[in-house]
């Protein structure tokens, strides 16, 4: 199937993007992260990690604070691809402290 492509906006941490691929294929999978605005001087710190599972598995865990990521991740039919935002910063807990904006798409 060419041209499959999922992509989902989502406001706060948790799962944001849960999907099984029609097909197999070679996946890319990336996203946008907008972390909260801290004011200068503070000494918080969005601490915000991207990490992507296959089948239950992380295959992709993203640096804490990064505004994005991207993985090619090799996949069989009905494979399950999950991306999941996580952080323990207090900053980040707010209900719409992070956004972020996710796509999967058969490459």
């Amino acid at each position: 199937m060419n041209g499959y492509n999922v992509t989902a906006g989502v406001v706060g941490l948790g799962t944001v993007l849960d999907v099984k691929v029609p097909d197999a294929g070679q996946y890319l999978v990336s996203g946008t992260i907008t972390l909260p605005s801290i004011p200068a001087g503070s000494s918080d710190a969005s601490a915000v990690v991207a990490v992507i599972n296959k089948n239950g598995s992380p295959v992709y865990t993203g640096l804490a604070a990064a505004k994005g990521f991207r993985a090619e991740i090799a996949c069989a039919a009905a494979d399950e691809i999950t991306v999941v935002l996580s952080s323990g910063a207090a900053v980040d807990q707010g209900r719409q402290a992070i956004r972020s904006t996710t796509t999967i798409g058969l490459g």
